[in-house]
Parts: structure tokens; sequence; C-alpha cells
């Protein structure tokens, strides 16, 4: 790469004048076989400057001398300052080159021989290496203006012996530039002179030439005779400029002094006018510089230093459009392009009319492109960039400007404030520093710097800055931003402060006073608040945020008037003010104005959805307004924007309460409490939630808590005890309810439960004896007493209703009864009974809807009831609901017993719907089932059998019509009249569908049978008669047509049939006249719509005897085809029957056309003839290869007709059909076609004419013209390659082409090229640049930059892919095309140093650094390389590799190039961890220069693998040594880190590293236990042997001796999980060392033991027995067998299941063989008894109302908890034996009551009266009985179906009681 990174664009904006062209053949160089010294008396240096040959000596190189002389004797100079500076000098270089002009203006001279006899004289004098160059283009004077051209040529050639080119008109002989090397001082790039590194101004196009004065004199003395010394005033006149041009830049005043004088001795010296006008246009003397360039202008118009001069002007007169014209016009004249460019780009930029500001970029680019070093041009270009929010094309912009200027502070500055737009503040802040560092005294950047840190967090710094600020400048804005600052920081005070300098410095200043008066107002010093803010509104009264400070002040000191008007006056102002509604809300909620509240905060959230404080505000109103829904969306909303939304969140809770939605309320208040614990609102909420979703346990610790804060809280008191209850925590609940009994006495009255209950007791008793009025009474008197068991009373009152309707019913009427059942289902809506008498009742009254309604609430109790069904549906049926009916009836069918009944039903049902095959199929079943239901059914029957006949004849089902007109005949004969149409009908149908099927047998039979059923039906004889044709029986067929004509049919189609088929007859006779006329008769009746189809073929009948007929004329054949057009469009069918004829019809027409056009070519008959052909195509596809060659032709020739009137598009469009048409056409079209596209193209630019070429040549390849012109289209849109390819196939098509497209040919290759290197293709472009070379040489210097960077990328691509050999000859290339390109010299030291050529790659990269690149990345690399050379060598000198690669870091590449920083880091580590006498800061380093590597390149992770990982194992080592000296935590856990480090780095050093990392684990672990960390410890142990398990024998007796010392600790605690974890300490222990035994086994069957005693205590004995068996097994001496027995004894006790008892019997009889008739029970704890208490309550309950599934439930709760009695089992055997289960299931149950019982277990002594209440009878039970009669069981299984009605009854009383309760 060179030097500078930043490569320049492509000159691919900038215009090229294509017309120049360079002639290397009119270049006439002269050789001097000797060299002359001259030795004059004048050896002085002198300079010389004319601007005349500027840009063509530009061409000049080496060191060779040119002398060029002009049309009035001047000499010229050449323009590079190499050649006129330093060694170079002319007058050091004695072989200098001369160029002589060919005007001589010398009066004395007469002769072709004296000119000859000067020139030869000045080519001795100059030496025989010098060449002179011929002008020959310059006007002559003097005896030789009339001289003619080829005696000039011939004076010339007779001199040097050179052959000049004849032409007749005079132009300027060009030369192709010298090569020479770059100066030091150029750019390398671009070869051209580089600018000193500063903005461009006027005096960058001046340059200073030295020129010795030698050769001056000498050619004067040579050429001048005694009237030749008028030249000497015309070269004082220049001697006097150069002077000039030398003080200029730093003496002024004398140069103006020498520029005069030279004007004086010349007068039409336009250079010198210019120097003068840049002098005052320096000194901003306007006008006198206009006039001094107007001058030099009218002297010299071609002059572009005077336009370029004058644009300056006009630019500072802000004249742009002139200025910009100046500008183009002297970058047209090739005077300094690069300044030019970034002169234009600055009028531009500033003009900023459309499209100024991309021309402004363009001609920025173009300025950098020629002259790289122009840092103006990078820094506008970097500015418009960041106008335009291209962000990171300004930061390249602007970096390129810190890379030629690193102190330009503005680049620096407006660099920050991209980085800051794109998002990256650290480099904001980090240009923002060094632009404060080179101008510490800007205010603006400190300002922008502290924007920057505010944005970052920085408050303390950006404090800072602000601070610096004031320093700077005493102005209020800095004031207020540092008191903004303080405010953030939490120092108002400071901010007052602040502030108050701000007003200070500005009294008027409106914000400051703001700022100030909110603090004052946060600060609640309401009367300076409302000070300053009064103050800033009468500043500035329409400040939104301080009139709203304002309305806040107000609203604070009890103003609420004026507050509202301060907010009023704000939305007035902006009513889009968020905040004011807000206010104005909360004020108007305040006063109790919720409608004006509600319009403001609505207001507020349609201007912001995100405003939780609106939204939580309206939300308020609403609950205030009651609309609960409203208020929960607007909560829900403000919680959805702040979920911590305190007040929201508890609303919402309360809100959810109110509308029963308790679970949602739990969580608002559960996120309310989290927030504030204490939040007592939040809590008794929660409390009461979790009562309703029954989560009582969570509930009684809410009202805990609230007790906790409020201990007298009585409601807290009542609540909680209500919760108890339903935990079955009586004695709580009634301390609670005690307790606030207590402190409030009035409670009392509010528990009458006990009273409701008695109640409800006796009115049960008085239902069961039948005194329904007692019973009324109490249960009402129950519902008094306590609206509680309201439900409970209503239902028991319900069932005594419905006993007393049942009676009325029977006694005195449906009526009577109705009264009592309303009541009764008021009370019990699902009282089936009641339900199924009421509906009943409306049946017999005829309210069959009513009856409806019960039946279906009947059947959505109890799916299926048979009964309701069947009701249901006759009363839906007698209502005309005849579908429901069905569905009912349908129903029944599936259950019934009796089906036959609902069979007929459903029929009649059906036939009401006209569901006749249905209908027919329910009678018919009906009579299956039940043969005697046929003679009632019958007449029903026939008739919905002819009902379904003329459903099928009206569904075109004739046949089954028949049958079913036939079958109901049969049934009954007087339905003949009703069937006697439809009959016949159906006949003829089925005639008419035996006809189109072919059976016209069938078909005449049919027709008979319909005319003996109706001798008048017409249509029958049509149809017969239509068979009889078909059969070819002509004669019956024209007796069936004629017939049914005489019978004059009103119907016109069936007569136009009649018509149609007599003319078919006549046709089959060969009679066409007779038939014509019938179908004209039928055609007249026109029976349309319905008739088409009949009309079609009368049609097609018609058309088929005009084309078919002899002698058939045009007429005929236009007649036929209209005929058969008028068929096709009344029936689209008949297209495909009659298309060969039709075809044939169109395709004989068309002839006809094409043969009267050939006559009289004309349009319309060819169009015709198209139409027509192709209209055969529409009729028929197929027939496409017989018009093919005729529709060819056809268009062929209107193609031709639209080619010939210019028409081309259309001319294509047809030659284009005609190929189509025909594909045997193309030979014949195709010239044709391609010159109409050809001349398209001609008319059409850019793709358009492209598209038309191609087509040509697709036609016609060999169409040469086509390509030239298809080429430089191709060329003009940028696409080379296509130009160039065209080019060169019309080259090889024809030669002579070569001279047309030669230019265009070279500037193809060359774009292209230029093209390829932009998007790096760089071997395309290094192919094509040499390509346009050899077409056209003067190309060469445009394209020297982008040809050696192209050499160089090749290289590099070569580098990569291993070919090394090949990279360094690209890099040789690149380098002998650019020397100083840096970049190839590092990549060629690369590609050495990977060949293993250590001493080249050294020398490359060394080179490299000593050019000390500016580019750090490059400079960078050389180090680097040279520091890899060093380390790769066999005795590597680590300490200069180190020192190379530090300095490549301090360069800090970053973030450019992260994989250079990389390797950076990667080769130093290297050389620090291999270091000779290596210490520890070494390996660390070296660790972290590894680090850094991977961070920076993540894929050299695989490559330090082993390097790290070696490292870190050593230093590990090293450090693990150094604790066994001194043990110390800190060192061994830095030790462990490093070789943990070492299996991450690389995982397979696992195995390496594995011995020394457990042994630091054991290190640390026995660290650990000493200080009694033993948790800790134990962790190190099992570190360590997971680390490296053979460590084991070495470790198990510090991990068991851990164990054992952490289980004594745990046991020491004494708690049950202390307890656990002791044990489990034990026991691992012991895993690890059987010898501590005797210090564990004590311990540990202690722990067992007590944490078995533990487990009793909560119940769980299975636990507790297995603890106790294992506390004996610990320790043998531990006697606590008793105790297990009595243990193992009562499992046996509480075990149900058979299988279990038996297991715990051996394991009893296997256990020391104890005998324990009697044991004592362990105490069940009360509340485990009060609860079984009420669960066996409960169950005794179900089981006397019969809801045994729901006692047998009960009695499983009680069992399963593990403390039964013998009665709980008995009662649950009891319950078995009733549900009809096994033997086997309630025979254990007894037997399990009858073994506990032995065992010494005692019942209650109420189990007798306990059976006797089952019973129904005295009976008593022997205590002990094993089996407890199934007689007893029998008898109460009787029982229970007798007082079924009563137990139902008293279970929803019992069950309604219970739910009360709850």
């Amino acid at each position: 790469m060179p030097d500078n990174p930043h490569k320049p664009e492509p000159e691919d904006s900038f215009p090229i004048d294509e017309s120049i062209e360079f002639n290397l053949e009119e270049s006439t160089e002269f050789t001097l076989k000797e060299s002359s010294e001259f030795d004059l008396d004048d050896s002085r240096e002198w300079d010389f400057n004319s601007p005349a040959l500027t840009e063509e000596s530009g061409k000049q190189g080496d060191s060779n001398q040119e002398l060029v002389l002009g049309s009035a004797g001047a000499l010229h100079e050449p323009s590079t300052i190499d050649e006129l500076t330093g060694d170079n000098a002319v007058a050091r270089d004695r072989s200098a080159d001369f160029r002589l002009g060919s005007v001589i203006e010398n009066e004395a001279t007469s002769s072709s021989n004296d000119i000859a006899e000067q020139v030869d004289g000045t080519l001795a004098a100059a030496g025989s290496d010098s060449s002179i160059i011929i002008d020959v283009d310059a006007p002559l004077h003097g005896p030789w203006a009339e001289t003619p051209d080829s005696t000039i040529h011939d004076l010339f050639a007779d001199v040097a012996d050179i052959e000049f080119p004849r032409d007749s008109s005079r132009e300027i002989t060009t030369w192709e530039p010298v090569e020479h090397s770059p100066n030091q001082n150029e750019h390398p790039l671009t070869q051209e002179p580089a600018i000193p590194i500063q903005d461009v101004d006027t005096s960058s196009t001046r340059k200073a030439k030295k020129r010795p004065v030698v050769l001056w004199v000498l050619m004067i003395m040579l050429l001048a005779g005694p009237a030749g010394w008028f030249v000497i005033p015309i070269m004082r006149a220049h001697i006097k400029y150069n002077e000039g041009v030398q003080l200029a830049p730093t003496n002024p005043d004398t140069a103006l002094i020498c520029f005069q004088e030279a004007l004086n001795l010349k007068p039409l010296f336009p250079a010198a006018e210019c120097e003068i006008a840049q002098i005052h246009i320096d000194r901003l003397n306007w006008e006198y510089a206009s006039k001094c360039l107007i001058s030099a202008l009218e002297t010299d118009p071609g002059c572009g230093k005077a336009y370029y001069l004058r644009g300056i002007i006009r630019h500072h007169d802000n004249n742009y459009d002139r200025a910009i014209a100046d500008f183009s016009q002297s970058m047209n004249l090739d005077h300094d392009i690069a300044s030019s460019a970034y002169r234009r780009g600055l009028a531009y930029q500033q003009r900023k009319k459309p499209n100024d500001l991309q021309r402004a970029i363009d001609d920025f680019t173009l300025a950098t492109r020629r002259d790289s070093s122009i840092v103006g041009a990078w820094y506008q270009r970097g500015m418009l960039y960041f106008q335009l929010d291209r962000q990171q094309e300004a930061i390249r912009n602007f970096g390129i400007v810190l890379d030629l200027q690193p102190t330009h502070v503005e680049a620096t500055f407006y660099r920050a404030r991209s980085w800051r737009k794109t998002g990256e503040t650290d480099k904001a802040l980090h240009d923002m520093t060094i632009a404060i560092k080179l101008d510490p005294k800007n205010p603006t950047y400190l300002k922008e710097r502290a924007t920057l840190r505010t944005e970052t967090g920085d408050f303390p710094g950006a404090i800072e800055d602000w601070e610096s600020v004031t320093e700077l400048q005493q102005d209020a804005e800095a004031f207020i931003q540092l008191g903004l600052l303080q405010i953030k920081t939490g120092a108002p005070e400071k901010a007052i402060r602040s502030f108050s300098s701000a007003i200070a410095h500005d009294p008027n200043n409106s914000l400051a006073y703001a700022q100030r008066g909110g603090l004052h107002l946060k600060a609640n010093n309401i009367p300076d608040a409302r000070s300053d803010l009064d103050r800033s509104l009468f500043l500035s009264p329409n400040q939104p945020l301080t009139i709203l400070a304002s309305a806040r002040c107000e609203f604070h000191a009890g103003n609420p008037d004026r507050a509202i008007q301060r907010c009023s006056q704000l939305i007035q102002l902006d009513r889009r003010s968020v905040d004011a509604h807000i206010l104005r809300g909360r004020i108007y909620i305040q006063r109790g104005d919720m409608d004006s509240a509600i319009k403001d905060l609505t207001t507020a959230i349609d201007l912001n959805k995100r405003h939780a404080e609106a939204f939580r505000l309206r939300g308020q109103v609403y609950f205030k307004l009651e609309k609960l829904s409203k208020a929960i969306e607007d909560l829900t909303r403000a919680i959805d924007i702040t979920p911590d939304d305190l007040p929201s969140l508890l609303l919402r809770g309360q809100i959810y309460m109110s509308v029963q939605m308790p679970d949602k309320a739990v969580e608002d208040f559960r996120e309310v409490i989290q927030l504030e614990p204490e939040q007592l609102d939040a809590l008794r909420g929660r409390a009461q939630a979790l009562f309703l979703v029954e989560k009582y346990q969570a509930s009684v610790a809410d009202w805990t808590s609230i007790l906790a804060i409020t201990p007298r809280d009585t409601t807290a008191l009542v609540h909680r005890s209500r919760c108890h209850e339903q935990l079955g925590k009586f004695s709580e609940a009634l301390t609670d309810l005690d307790s606030a009994f207590a402190l409030d006495p009035t409670l009392e009255e509010k528990h009458k439960g006990e009273l409701a209950e008695l109640y409800l007791q006796r009115g049960s008793l008085s239902l069961s004896d039948g005194d329904w009025k007692d019973a009324l009474a109490d249960f009402t008197s129950a519902i008094t007493a306590d609206e509680d068991v309201r439900r409970a009373g209503e239902d028991a009152m319900a069932i005594v209703y419905r006993q007393r309707a049942s009676q009325l019913f029977d006694s005195e009427g449906p009526e009577a009864a109705l009264a009592d059942l309303d009541s009764c289902l008021k009370l019990q809506p699902e009282d089936q009974e009641a339900m199924r008498l009421r509906g009943d009742i409306h049946v017999q009254l005829g309210n069959h809807q009513k009856a409806i309604v019960d039946y279906s609430a009947l059947l959505e109790l109890n799916p299926g009831d048979e009964d309701s069904l069947f009701a249901r549906g006759r009363s839906r049926h007698a209502l005309n609901r005849y579908k429901e009916a069905v569905a009912d009836f349908t129903e029944i069918l599936l259950i019934s017993s009796i089906p036959d009944i609902a069979y007929t039903e459903r029929a009649r049902a059906h036939a009401a719907l006209n569901l006749f095959d249905e209908a027919i199929h329910d009678f018919s079943e009906a009579i299956l089932i039940e043969p005697s239901n046929l003679g009632i059914i019958s007449p029903e029957l026939a008739d919905i059998l002819r009902l379904r006949g003329e459903h099928y004849f009206a569904d075109s089902a004739f046949a089954a019509a028949i049958v079913d007109f036939k079958r109901a005949l049969a049934m009954d004969e007087s339905l003949f009249p009703r069937v006697k149409s439809s009959f016949s009908q159906s006949h003829y149908s089925l005639g008419s569908q035996g006809m189109k099927k072919k059976y016209l047998d069938d078909a005449i039979d049919h027709f008979n049978q319909a005319l003996e059923i109706d001798p008048t039906l017409v249509l029958a004889l049509v149809g017969r008669g239509e068979c009889h044709l078909q059969m070819s029986v002509l004669d019956t067929a024209h007796d069936d047509f004629t017939t049914a004509i005489a019978m004059k049919p009103v119907n016109s189609i069936v007569r136009a049939r009649a018509l149609l088929g007599r003319a078919e007859v006549a046709i089959a006779r060969d009679m066409p006249d007779k038939a014509v006329g019938d179908l004209n008769i039928a055609l007249k009746l026109d029976p349309q719509p319905a008739g088409s189809m009949l009309l079609a073929r009368c049609y097609i009948a018609r058309g088929q005897i005009f084309v078919t007929r002899e002698n058939r004329t045009l007429g005929d054949l236009e007649d036929g085809i209209k005929d058969f057009e008028t068929a096709i469009g009344l029936d689209k069918t008949r297209e495909g029957t009659h298309r060969a004829v039709i075809v044939q019809a169109f395709i004989d027409l068309a002839h006809k056309e094409i043969e009267q056009f050939n006559e009289k070519p004309g349009m319309p008959m060819v169009n015709s003839a198209i139409s027509h052909l192709r209209h055969v195509l529409t009729i028929d596809p197929v027939a496409a290869d017989l018009i093919a060659a005729p529709l060819a032709g056809a268009y062929h020739r209107r193609g031709k007709l639209f080619h010939a009137a210019g028409n081309f598009t259309s001319a294509i469009d047809d030659f284009q059909e005609a190929m189509i048409s025909d594909p045997r056409a193309r030979e014949m079209v195709a010239a044709d076609i391609a010159l109409a596209f050809f001349q398209r193209g001609m008319r059409k630019k850019g793709e358009a004419a492209i598209a038309d070429y191609d087509a040509a040549l697709g036609f016609h390849p060999t169409l040469d013209i086509a390509y030239v012109q298809r080429g430089q289209v191709h060329l003009k849109l940028n696409s080379f390659s296509a130009a160039i390819d065209d080019f060169g196939r019309a080259i090889e098509i024809h030669q002579d082409n070569l001279a047309i497209v030669k230019d265009d040919y070279s500037r193809a290759y060359r774009l292209r090229a230029e093209q390829h290197f932009i998007d790096n293709q760089f071997a395309h472009a290094v192919a094509d640049f040499g390509r346009a070379i050899d077409h056209d040489n003067s190309l060469a210097p445009l394209v020297k930059g982008s040809f050696s960077q192209s050499h160089y990328e090749l290289g590099t691509a070569r580098r990569k892919n291993k070919q090394l050999d090949h990279a360094i000859e690209h890099f040789n290339q690149a380098l002998s095309i650019d020397p100083v390109m840096v970049s190839a010299l590092v990549s060629r030291g690369r590609c050495h140093l990977h060949m293993k050529k250590l001493n080249a790659a050294q020398a490359d990269f060394t080179a490299a650094i000593a050019m000390k690149p500016s580019d750090s990345i490059l400079h960078a690399g050389a180090l680097l390389g040279r520091a890899e050379v060093v380390l790769s060598q066999n005795d590597p000198d680590h300490d200069m590799a180190i020192s190379d690669l530090n300095t490549a870091l301090d360069l800090r590449p970053q973030p450019a190039d992260k994989q250079l920083l990389a390797q950076c880091h990667l080769n130093r580590g290297k050389a620090l961890v291999s270091r000779r006498n290596r210490t520890i800061d070494d390996l660390n380093n070296g660790i972290s220069d590894f680090k850094a590597a991977i961070d920076l390149d993540p894929t050299q992770e695989d490559t330090l693998r082993i390097a790290r990982s070696g490292a870190l194992h050593d230093l590990g080592r090293m450090e693990i040594a150094q604790f066994d000296t001194k043990p110390e935590v800190e060192l061994i856990t830095s030790a462990i880190q490093h070789l943990r480090q070492v299996v991450q780095v690389d995982p397979q050093a696992s195995s390496l590293v594995e011995k020394s990392l457990s042994g630091a684990y054991h290190r640390r672990g026995r660290l650990y236990h000493g200080i009694n960390e033993y948790s800790k410890a134990i962790s190190e142990f099992d570190l360590a042997l997971a680390t490296d398990i053979t460590i084991l024998d070495l470790l198990a007796a510090d991990m068991a001796l851990a164990y054992a010392q952490r289980g004594l600790a745990h046991a020491r605690l004494k708690t049950a999980s202390a307890r656990a974890d002791g044990i489990t300490d034990f026991r691992k222990a012991l895993e690890f060392d059987v010898n501590i035994r005797p210090i564990v086994q004590g311990p540990l069957a202690a722990s067992l033991a007590n944490q078995a005693y533990t487990e009793l205590e909560k119940g769980s004995i299975a636990e507790a027995i297995s603890l106790l068996e294992a506390a004996s097994e610990a320790h043998p001496d531990f006697t606590q067998n008793r105790s297990l027995a009595e243990l193992l004894r009562h499992q046996a006790m509480v075990t149900a299941e058979q299988e279990v008892i038996l297991d715990l019997r051996e394991r009893l009889t296997n256990f020391h063989n104890i005998q324990a008739p009697q044991i004592k029970m362990q105490p069940v704890p009360k509340q485990v008894r009060e609860q079984m208490g009420k669960q066996f309550g409960r169950a005794r309950q179900l089981h006397k109302i019969g809801m045994l599934e729901q006692a047998l439930a009960a009695m499983n709760g009680i069992i399963q908890q593990g403390c039964a009695m013998p009665f709980h089992y008995y009662y649950r055997g009891i319950i078995l034996f009733e549900l009809d289960e096994p033997e086997e299931r309630w025979a254990i149950d007894f037997e399990t009551g009858s073994y506990l019982e032995a065992c010494g277990l005692q019942s209650p002594a109420d189990i007798g009266r306990l059976l006797i209440d089952v019973q129904g009878e005295s009976r008593s039970l022997l205590q002990g009985q094993r089996n407890l009669g199934p007689s007893i069981l029998v008898h109460r299984k009787q029982d229970r179906q007798k007082d079924r009605e009563f137990q139902l009854a008293a279970a929803m009383i019992e069950t309604e009681r219970y739910e009360a309760k709850s």
C-alpha cells in the first residue's frame, strides 16, 4: 500500500477531453554529436516562469533540461520543481536537451541558409545528447511571415536530417513526456508536485523556478545579427517576471515592482498580469486584481490561471455562478485542476442550489484525487458529509485531514461531533479532548465535551468543563448548564448559586429564574419560588415549563383557582401540554369536578399514550364514579407503563375485590406488599382475597401481620377466626372470636348461627312426619334468625311445596297444584319431579310452550330421559316445530324399548317437513315392528308416496316418480286425476333421456305411454318423430312432425322443434329448398332465450346447406359463415361439432383476399386477410399448420408496408408474427427484421437502444455497424466490457472499423481497468491497463497510481494464497512503478519471512521503517515484521524484538487493524515467556499479551493454546513453590486459578496439570481445615479428588476427619435440619475412613434417635421406625428396642391394607419376638382429633341421608390420617357393604377393627348408639365382634330404599349447612 493509507479514488468524475490525441511520430528529437561548454561572464542562475507551458512541460522528466523558444523569442520553462532546483539544476547538467520553437522573429534573417547556420550553431553548443522540439504552429513575423510551411519544414529537415509530416493546417506538435523519478515532495500516487500541508490558496500555483542565464545569452548570440538584438527587451521582461515569482511569497511589494517592469518591457504579458492580480487578491484589493485579469484574458483568452484567479474574485463577490464557470474553464484549460476543483467545490457549497452539495463533494473528490495533500478539500468534503448526516464518510475525511495535519483542530472537533452522531461517544470524547488540548481556551470545544460527558453520565467531568467555560467567558448559559448538572448530581444549593450567578450576569434571563424557582419549589420555599417563577414569566410570558412550574407552585400554596388559570394559560399556549392537562385534572379531582377532570386527563392520554400518572388519575376518577371496568382498564395501563406504581396497584386490587375477582386482587396486593411490606390496606385486601380463593393459611398469615402492626383490630380478629374455622383450627378460631368480643361486645349479636341450626333440625323432623305447616314455619324461622342458612332452609321448603302440590293434583286438579309447584321450583330450580309434574299439567291445559320449557329443563338435568323427550316432542309437533320434534323422537329411538310409537310420531313430523323418504321409512319401520299399524297408516302412506312422486318429478327423477305414482295409485285409485300430468310428463322425460342415450326403442315406448296417458301431449309427438328420424324412418318421422305442427302448439319452442325436425327430414331426402323454407319459419318464431340451443341447430342446419351446396358463391360462403357464427353465439357447444366446415370457409375467404392484395397492395386488404386467418386459430387451434404459410406471408407483406413508412416498431411486430406463425419464414424475414431493429435502435438511447441492437444482431450476426453503435452505447452506459467486446467484434468483421473505434476502444479498456480497480479485481485491472496503454501509450501517466496499486493488491492476494514467488513479482512491479510504496516493501518483507529469507525480509522491513511512514498501521506492520525476523533466528535477541514490538504497540494502530495489534501482542508475549531468566512478571505480562491478542483476534486462540497453557502452568507451579515456603490463601488461590486456566486454554493439557492442581486444592483444603472452615475444606478436598482420583489415599484421612468434625458441629445445633446434615456428614466420614468409626458411631446413633422422635412428633411413624433401626445398626449398644417394637405395632394398627398388616406382623415377630397385648397409644394432637371428629360427624350425616359415596370419601380421609379407632373401620365397612362392594373390601375393615380391639384399643361408649342410628331400630352390637352380621346390613339396605326421598332432602340440607359454615 502507499504511504498514505487513504487511497485516492479513480478519476471517474473528471471530464476527459477525448478529442486530444497524442501522436508520437510528431515528436522530433535531435541528437547532437558534440557537446560544447559556454563560459560566459554572467554565470549567475536566473529564475524563469511562464505559465504558457505549465501543463505541457509537466510531462518532462529525468535530469535532462529542455529549452523551448516561443513566438516572440521568449524562453519557456518546464514546470516540474525537481528539474529546476537541487542537484538536477540545468547549471549542473551540461547534457541538457533543447527544444526549439519554429517561430523566430528576426528581420535580419533572410534565408533558410542563415537560419540553418544559426540552428546548427545552437545544436553544436547544446551538445550531442540534446534534443530540440519544433513548435510548428507559432505565428511567424518579419520576412518569414509569408514563408510557406513546406519551406520551413524543409529548412529544419535540411539542418538536422529530420523528416517532418506535411500538413496544410498548423497544429501543435505534441510529444511524449520523458519519464523521471518522483521527487520526495511529490505525492506518491499522483506523481504531481505536492502542495505544502495547508489549505490551498491563490499562491498554490506559483512555483519558484531557477534557470541559468547562460543558455539565454547563448541563443541570442547565435540568432542575433545587427537587427536581431530587439529580443533583449523581451528577455529582460521574462527575467523580471521570474525574479518577481521568486520574491512574491516573501516580499510581495518588490515582486509587484518586478512584474510591473516586466509589463513595461513586454506590454502583452498575461502571466505577469496574473501574478500582479494574485498579489492584489492576497491583499484583498479585489477591484484592481479584476482589472489585471481582464487585461490578461484579453491578451490570452486561453490563460487558465487568469480564469482561476477571476473565479476567486467572483466567489468573494458571492457571484457563485460565474465563479463556477471560471473554475470550470480553468480546469478545461488544464490549469491546476486540483486547486480549481477545490475552489469550484467551495463555490457549489455556498451557492446551495439543488444538487450543488453533491457537485461540491464531487469537486472535492476530484481535488483530492489530483492532489491528495489538499487538506482543505478533505476537510470541506468531510463538512459536507457531516451536514448530510453521512457520518462514517465524514469521519473518514476528517481522519485523512488529521493524518495530513494532526494539529487541525477544526477537523478534530467535527470528527468528534460525527463520532457522537454515530453513537461512538468514547471516540467522540477522545477527539474532543484532543481538540481542547490543541485549543484549551476555546469555550465551544469545552461546551461540546461537557455535553458528551453529560450524555455518558460523567456529570463530574461535565461540571468541570462548564466551570472552565465560566472561567473563560462569564455568560449566563454556562452557569445555567452548570446548575442543571448540579441538580442531577444532587447539589441543589450549588445549583441555586449557579442560577443566581447566571442572573447576576444576565438579569433578564428567564430560564435562570425558572430553574431557581423550580429548586425553591422542590424545597417547599413557596414565596421565593413564586417570586422567581413570576419574574421568569414576566421576562418570557410564553415559556411552557415555567408556566407549569408556576401552576404547581400555586397548587401547593393552596391557590387552586390561580393554578387552574396557569394551566389554562399553558394549554392555550400549547394544547399538546400533557403535564398541564394532568395538573389541571388533579386540581379538578381535589375540587370534586370529576367530569372536568376526566376531560383533562383523557386529553393528556390522547397526547401521550405512555403517561402512567394520567392513566392512574383517570382510573381514580372512574373508581369514584363507580365505573369500575374503565377504572381497571386505566389502572392496568398505568401499571404496564410503570410496573412499580404502588397507588395504581393498590386501587386496582381494591376494585378487583369489589367486582368479585379475588385471584387478580391477590396479585396486585402482593406487588404492593413487595414494594412496601407494612402497607395495611394491601395486607388487609390480600387477606380478604386469599380467603375468597380458599387459601386460608395464607390469609391467616396476612391477618397475623396486620395484628402485629395494629393489635386491637377486631376486624382482623374476626376474619382470622373464620380462616381458622375453615382450616379446622377451632381452638384458634374461638380464641380470636373471644378476643374480638372482649374488645367490642357488640359483635356477639352478629353470631346467631346456633339458633338457625336448631330451626333447621326441627324443620327436618316435621318434614319427615308430613307436617308441612310446621316444617315451613321452622325453616322460615331459621332463615329469619340467620340469613347465612337461607339456602339450606329454602331447599327444605321446596320439598314441602312439591309434596303438597302432588297431593293437591290428585285431590283438586291440575290448576290447584301449579302455585305450589311454582313456589317449589322458585326455591329449588332443579327439582326434577316438580318440573315433570308441572310440565304434564301445562300439556293438559294446552300450554305447550310452557310444557316445553319444563321438559327441556328436565333434560338438562337428566339427559336422555325418555318420558321427557316424548312429551317435549309431541308439544313441539303441536306448535309446528317439526324439526325439533324430529330431533326429540330420534333421540328416543336410540334408547326406547317401544320404538314403533316413536317411529310413527317421527314419520308424521317428517311428512310435515316434506321429508317423504324419511317419513316412508319411519312408517315402514313402525309397520315392521307392529304389523297391526298398517290399516291406520296406509292412507297417510299413499298420499306421502304421491307427494314424493311429485318431488321426484320436480327433481327430474322420472323413473322414481313413475314408481311412486304407480304405488300410490295401487293404494288409492282416487289419486289418478292428481297425478295424470306429472305421470305423462315423467314418461315423456324418460323418453327424452332414452333418445339422448340412443335407446331409441325405449324412448319410443315411453313416448307412446305418455301419449296413452295424455294424447294431446305435443312434446311426445315431436320426441317420437325425432326418434324415427334418427332411425331413418323418414315417413313416420314426417307424419309425427306434421301432426305436431298441425296441432299449432302455443309454445314456440315446441313448434320450432317440429319445423326443424321436418326440415331435417327434407335434408335427408335431398330437398334443401323445402328444408330452408321450414328453417326460415322456425327462425322467425325466434324462441329465445329458452330455445337458444334449438335456434342454434336451425342456424347450423341452414349454414350447412349454404356452404355445401353446389356452385356456391362468395355470398353463400359469407351467409353460411354468418349462420355458423350466429349458431355458435347461441350455443358454444356447436363450435367443436362444425369446426372443420367453418375453418375451411374462413381459409377460402382469406386466400381470395390475399390474391386481391397481390394484385393491388393495400393495408385494408391484408389486414382483413390476417384477421380471417387468425380467426381460424380461435375456432380451431389445430388448424395452425393449415394457415401457417399464408398467415406468415400476410404478416411479412404488412411488415414491409410498415417498414417503408418508417414505422419500425409495427414492422418488427409483424415480422415477428410472421416467424411465429411459420418458423420456416425466418430465413425470408431475417434481413428485413434485422434492418428494422437496427434503424429503430438508432432512434433510441441507453438500454433501449442496446436491446434493439441485440435483436438486430440476433437476426444478422455479421452486421458490423450494429456492433459499432452498440459498443458506443455501452461505453456511454459505463458497460466497458460489453463495449470492448462490441468494438472487437466490429474490427473482426471488418478491419476498416479499427480507425472508427480506436479512441473509444482504448478509452473503454482504461475505464474498465479503473472499474476493476474499484471493485478490487486487480488482475483484470492490470490486464486492462496494459491493453489500454498498448492501444494508446499516452494513457500511461493517467493510470500510473491505480496500476501500481493493482500490482500491490495482486501481490497481497498471492501472498494470502501462499504463492509467494508470484507475490514478490507483483510487489517488485509495484515498487518499480512507485519506489516509495511502503506497503509493497512491508508485504514483500512478509513474503521473504515466510520463505525463510530472513536477511531479505529484514532489509525490506528496515527500509520501510526508515521511511517513517505516517500511516501507523504500515509503520507497526514493518516493526512487527522485523521483530518476527529476529524471533525466527537461531539465537533470537528477545530484547530487540520486544523493543520493536513495544514501539509498534505505542503507535496504537487500533481500530483499523485489530489483527495487526493482535500479532504484536502475540509475538511480544512469546518473547516475554521465552526470555532468558524470565521472572513471574515476565510470565504475567506474556500471558496478558496472549489474552490481549485473543481479545483482538479470537482466531489466534488455537495458535496460542500451547504457549498460553505452558506459561500458565509454569506460573502456577512457581506460586505453589512460594506457598510451600509461605502459606497464604491468596497465593494458593492464584496458583489454582492459573492452573485451572491451563485446562480452559488447552483441554488436552489437563493430564499435565492435574497433579499440580489437585495438590493445590489439597493444600488450600488443609489451610481451611486448620481454621475450622470444614465446609470449605471438604469442598477443596472434593475438588482435589475430582481433579486426580489417585490422590484418594492421601486425602482419605483428611476428608474423614473434616466430615466428622462438621457433623459434630451440626449435631451441637440440635435442630432437625442440622441433625439431618450431621447424620449425612457422619456417614460420609465412615465412607472415607472406617477407622474413624469409634469417633462418630455414638454421635451418629444419637442423632438418628433424636431425628426419629422428631419424625414421630410429626406423625411420620414409618420414617421414625427407619431412623431407629439405623440407630441400632450404627451403635450395637444402642438400646431402643422396646420403643421400636411399640412403633411397629402402632403402624400395624393404623394400616388398613391386609398385605401391609401381614408384613408388619412378620416384622413384629422377627423383632426380638416381642409380645405386646396391650400398648399405649401415642397421644393424638388436639387439632387432629377435632378435625377427625368433624369429618366423622359429616360422614354420619351423609350416610343417614343416603349419600354413600360422599360418606365413604369422608371415612377414607379419616383413616388415611393414620390414627383411626376400631369403630372408624367398622363404619367404613358398613358403607362398603351397602354400596355392594366385593366382600374382600368390607370384610378387611371388620377384621381390622376387631384386631385393633384385640390389641387393647377400646371404642367409644356410643358405638352402640351409632349403629342403632344407622339401623333405624333398637339393636346392640357386641364389642370385638369380627362379623357384624349381614342380616343387619341387608335390613339397613331395604330401609334405605324406602326412605329415598327423605334421604335426598336431608343430604341437601346437610351439605348446605356445611357450606354455610365454610
